[in-house]
């Protein structure tokens, strides 16, 4: 019986495979450097900005090769992969969200990775979720990306809990217990009666809007299975709006509910950035984010003064939505398919990488060999970002979270104004639908 695979085995022989394939492609090449195109979406500045430097790194250890490299945004990619696909014109290395294997056309152009290095031993290398996300049958079709990064997770300011003598883990873990706890935390925070801190911002999360994902931790996804359809007018997403209210009620009765909540906003000169620095500074005792964000948040305090975990969700805690959607593949029509693959597998899961980057930016890598320099380089409160990834609902178009938080980030003041739960949902699902219908004219069903 074959013994199992250890991860630094795993590693070793993706490696060394990669490293046999490039030299032998490398033998067949005519004089002057061979030229790679690779389009890959936009992930703002400070990624892009990392992503060119990692293709420059790559082509410095290999001197006769040139990459050159297109960013464009996410929206821009899928119809440039899609129209590519359909006349076999497709870069020789990609980045692909897991559902746009939906599309048929798209579906039928990566070359496995799995035809170097066999699936089993690629397996332990990946966190089994994303591993299935990226397989078609039996074929490996991409690579998940080492900075694709775990959402809601539950982050709390310790030392401004410990400063008002609060423990640091003050309620149990659920909706209720963390909503009472809110509603004794906000006087004591702000003695005075002056609005200056408070416990939360509910609609201040990077990405996926917090709605969204207690809705899912409900059983009452805010999109059908397939991703085709966008269900927002559901019994589950309005009693996570009413939650959502009282929790408000809970912390701003005193200042006005939401009135309140947007005056300390204003007081701020609030706005998504400055929340983090908010949260930081001890001005906000909980923020819900991604894993992404740690690295900032750490920047401007110790990180022991920072906690994490999974989400306190209404009726059971949970993790975030769609940890690892974004991956790496490669044309199976380029005449330097071999190479196409090498440079993917690098940006995808390289040491010198993808995992690089992840650790730099502080993202949760689907490599596990890699969770363990994380928590040495970021202390404890990496462990909770692993608990909530661990606990992770699937989500089959995240994509489209990115353009669907705008849209919640209205409901505080449409709630303010009086207009109705179903109203606002209404609104926010014709809307995500309209997306998903641009979308579909792209990825027919699945055959």
């Amino acid at each position: 019986m074959a013994q199992p695979i250890s991860r630094r085995q795993a590693v070793q022989q993706l490696t060394l495979a990669m490293a046999a394939s490039f030299s032998l492609s490398a033998g067949c090449r005519s004089k002057g450097p061979m030229v790679l195109q690779y389009w890959h979406h936009s992930s703002g500045d400070r990624l892009d900005e990392a992503l060119t430097q990692m293709v420059r790194d790559y082509e410095a250890l290999n001197p006769d090769l040139r990459i050159k490299l297109t960013i464009v945004s996410k929206r821009e990619q899928q119809s440039k992969l899609h129209a590519a696909s359909m006349t076999r014109s497709l870069p020789d290395v990609f980045s692909l969200n897991s559902h746009w294997i939906n599309d048929v056309a798209l579906r039928a152009s990566p070359q496995p990775f799995n035809t170097l290095v066999s699936a089993a031993d690629l397996k332990p290398l990946l966190v089994p979720r994303d591993f299935e996300r990226s397989m078609v049958g039996t074929e490996l079709l991409s690579l998940p990306v080492g900075t694709a990064s775990a959402h809601g997770i539950f982050y709390t300011n310790t030392a401004l809990l410990a400063a008002h003598g609060f423990p640091a883990q003050p309620f149990r873990g659920r909706w209720a217990d963390f909503k009472a706890f809110c509603k004794e935390l906000m006087p004591a925070l702000n003695p005075n009666g002056r609005l200056e801190r408070i416990a939360i911002d509910p609609f201040r999360v990077s990405v996926t809007p917090l709605q969204v994902t207690l809705a899912f931790g409900l059983g009452a996804p805010t999109i059908s299975e397939d991703g085709r359809q966008a269900t927002y007018l559901t019994d589950g997403m309005r009693e996570v709006c009413r939650e959502i209210d009282a929790l408000i009620e809970a912390c701003f009765s005193a200042h006005g509910g939401y009135r309140g909540l947007l005056q300390w906003r204003n007081d701020c000169a609030h706005n998504e950035a400055a929340y983090f620095r908010q949260f930081a500074s001890g001005n906000a005792a909980f923020l819900v984010s991604g894993s992404w964000v740690l690295r900032d948040i750490l920047n401007d305090t110790a990180g022991e003064n920072i906690a994490s975990g999974p989400l306190p969700g209404i009726r059971r805690i949970h993790g975030g939505v769609a940890s690892h959607s974004w991956s790496i593949g490669a044309n199976r029509h380029s005449p330097h398919v071999a190479d196409a693959l090498a440079l993917a597998t690098f940006i995808a899961i390289g040491k010198e990488g993808g995992l690089k980057l992840a650790m730099e930016a502080a993202s949760s890598s689907p490599l596990l060999e890699g969770q363990a320099a994380c928590v040495r380089k970021f202390g404890a409160v990496w462990e909770g970002v692993n608990a909530s990834a661990a606990l992770d609902i699937s989500y089959p178009s995240s994509v489209y979270s990115e353009y669907i938080a705008p849209l919640f980030a209205e409901y505080p003041y449409r709630r303010l104004k009086g207009e109705s739960i179903d109203d606002i949902l209404s609104d926010i699902q014709a809307s995500h639908q309209g997306l998903l219908n641009q979308s579909q004219a792209l990825s027919p069903p699945r055959a």
